[in-house]
């Protein structure tokens, strides 16, 4: 993950993620996966699916309550894959990919 501008900070979580999107072989995919780091501009999370820089994905976490959040949240983003490192594209296990992500997303209080 590439430095965080000054003022913003990067989470190293192991948020578990519902991924949606289109692989290269266009076709949809719907893969549980884990956010391992995240900040305001970009996430790193691990897929499966074979995906390509450019493409669109949406993002939806549960973040669960901490000692700073009060209650549960749940999360929805999307963002635009912007690298995959050379060493695991094509690789048949998951890879580690850097989504660029959108400034529009929904904050919604967790479903129980």
């Amino acid at each position: 993950m590439a430095e965080p501008k000054p003022g913003r900070r990067t989470f190293h979580v192991g948020l578990p993620a519902l991924v949606q999107g289109v692989d290269l072989g266009r076709r949809e995919f719907t893969e549980q996966t884990v956010v391992s780091a995240i900040n305001s501009e970009e996430a790193v999370l691990h897929l499966r699916s074979k995906v390509g820089p450019g493409a669109k994905v949406r993002l939806s976490l549960h973040v669960p309550r901490t000692f700073m959040l009060e209650k549960p949240l749940d999360l929805n983003l999307t963002g635009t894959v912007c690298e995959i490192p050379s060493r695991v594209r094509g690789a048949r296990s998951k890879s580690s990919v850097r989504v660029r992500l959108d400034r529009t997303f929904r904050i919604l209080p967790a479903s129980i």
